[in-house]
């Protein structure tokens, strides 16, 4: 099969939870959280505010967003972070 030559080829992998494992960080989550279920709350909001500040052209590091949504997290819990 032959390919424009203006064809690009694009390649993705999908670490998070895929080649990483995310269990220990999960629970320190859930430890400062206070409640072993928010730990999945905050890694899909973290994944959802990633997304929606690619698709907005925005950066971050994705460790600032993991931090951000810890701290949103803990304050609609009313948990003060250290």
């Amino acid at each position: 099969m032959n390919k424009p030559e203006h064809a690009s080829r694009v390649l993705l992998f999908d670490v998070n939870e895929t080649l990483l494992d995310t269990a220990p960080l999960k629970r320190k989550i859930g430890d400062i959280l206070l409640d072993p279920h928010a730990a999945q709350l905050w890694f899909t909001t973290m994944l959802q505010y990633s997304l929606v500040m690619t698709v907005s052209q925005q950066h971050a590091a994705f460790p600032e967003i993991g931090a951000a949504t810890l701290r949103m997290l803990a304050r609609n819990s009313d948990i003060e972070l250290g």
